[in-house]
C-alpha cells in the first residue's frame, strides 16, 4: 500500500476536523498534537506554520486575540457539511448513451461534436447533461479524437502497462470478448507491428507529430515528461480511454534525444528538476500554499527511482 510522504492534503483535512472537535487551541498544541501522526512523519514544524498562516490568510482559520485558532468565516458552512468528511474527491463519472442504451462511461465530459470510441465503435456526441452526467451520442465514422493531457489522475501501475503491450505481442484470442472489442485488439495489434513498437520506443504518426512508448507507469510516465521539459522539449502526455500510455512531441530530433536523455538519467536528481506547470488534483489541493502543492508535487507525483527501475537503468 503507498503512503504518499507529504500529504498535505490529509493533513488539512485532520487539521481543520480537529479544531471542529475542540473547538478552539493554541498552534503549538495543535502542531504537537498533528504532527505526532506516523502519516504526517515527514513534515516539518515549519511546512505545517506555512500551512496554518496560508489557512488564516484565505479564512479558513482564524487567530484569536488569545492566540488561539478557530474555524474561519469562509469554510465555517463546508466543515458542517457531511461531504466534507471525506477526505478523498467524490469521482465524477459520466455515463455514455447511444442508440438509447448505456453503452460505457468516460471520466470527464466531451463537448458536443467530438468522437470517442466505446464498444468498439465511434460515437460523435449530440448532446451533453451535465446535472445528471450523461452524453448522449450517435454511430458515426472516421476517428475518435487521442486526448492529449498532461494533468494525469490515473495512477497506473507498470505491471498493467507492460500487460498491455504483451498482450498487444502475442496472437492469443480470448473467447469472452464480442466481436467489436476483438476486432479492436486486432487492429491495434496491426498497427502495434507496423510501428516495430516491440523494438522501437518512438514512431511518428504523421510529419511533425512523434509518441513515445516507454511502457512505464503513469507516474513514471509524468516524471519522464517533466524530464522533456527540463531539456526544452515540448510535450504532452498521451491518454487512451483514461490510462497515460506514451508521451507526444513535435520535436524533430526526438529519437536521437530521448536516447540520450535516458542513458544520462543517472546523473538527474529530482530536487533539481525546474518544475514549471504543475497540478496537484486531491480533493483539497487548491486550499494548499504553492510553495507546498508543488513540494508535494515532486516527491509523491514524481518517482525518477521508479522510472529508473522500468527502464532498466541500474
Amino acid at each position: 500500500l503507498y503512503t504518499p510522504k507529504y500529504p498535505y492534503e490529509i493533513l488539512y483535512h485532520q487539521t481543520l476536523s480537529h479544531i471542529v472537535e475542540v473547538g478552539s487551541i493554541i498552534p503549538k498544541k495543535l502542531a504537537e498534537y498533528m504532527l505526532s501522526m506516523d502519516i504526517f512523519k515527514n513534515i516539518s514544524k515549519e511546512d505545517y506554520k506555512l500551512l496554518l498562516n496560508h489557512l488564516i490568510s484565505i479564512g479558513h482559520l482564524q487567530l484569536t486575540d488569545e492566540g488561539e485558532l478557530l474555524i474561519g468565516s469562509n469554510i465555517e458552512k463546508q466543515v458542517n457539511f457531511y461531504k466534507f468528511y471525506s477526505v478523498f474527491e467524490n469521482k465524477l463519472e459520466y455515463l455514455v448513451y447511444g442508440d438509447s442504451k448505456l453503452i460505457g462511461t468516460v471520466d470527464e465530459c466531451v463537448k458536443v461534436g467530438k468522437k470517442i470510441k466505446l464498444s468498439g465503435k465511434i460515437w460523435e456526441v449530440v448532446s451533453v447533461d451535465n446535472d445528471k452526467l450523461k452524453i448522449f451520442t450517435k454511430l458515426s465514422s472516421g476517428e475518435a479524437e487521442s486526448t492529449w493531457k498532461s494533468n494525469v489522475r490515473s495512477n497506473i501501475d507498470g505491471k498493467i502497462i507492460r500487460k498491455m503491450k504483451e498482450i498487444l505481442e502475442s496472437d492469443e484470442e480470448y473467447s469472452y470478448l464480442n466481436k467489436n472489442i476483438s476486432e479492436v485488439l486486432k487492429e491495434n495489434r496491426k498497427k502495434f507491428r507496423e510501428n516495430n513498437l516491440s523494438k522501437e520506443s518512438v514512431i511518428g504518426v504523421n510529419v511533425e507529430d512523434k509518441i513515445i512508448f516507454p511502457w512505464v507507469s503513469s507516474k513514471s510516465l509524468l516524471t519522464l515528461s517533466n524530464i522533456l521539459t527540463n531539456e526544452h522539449i515540448d510535450n504532452d502526455i498521451l491518454k487512451c480511454n483514461g490510462i497515460p500510455i506514451g508521451i507526444k512531441t513535435n520535436d524533430v530530433l526526438i529519437k536521437q534525444r530521448y536516447e540520450s536523455i535516458i542513458k544520462k538519467l543517472d546523473k538527474i536528481n529530482i530536487d533539481d528538476l525546474n518544475i514549471v506547470n504543475y497540478e496537484t488534483n486531491k480533493k483539497f489541493s487548491e486550499f494548499l500554499p504553492e510553495e507546498l502543492k508543488l513540494k508535494e508535487y515532486r516527491y509523491d507525483y514524481l518517482d525518477l527511482e521508479l522510472l529508473k527501475n522500468e527502464l532498466n537503468i541500474s
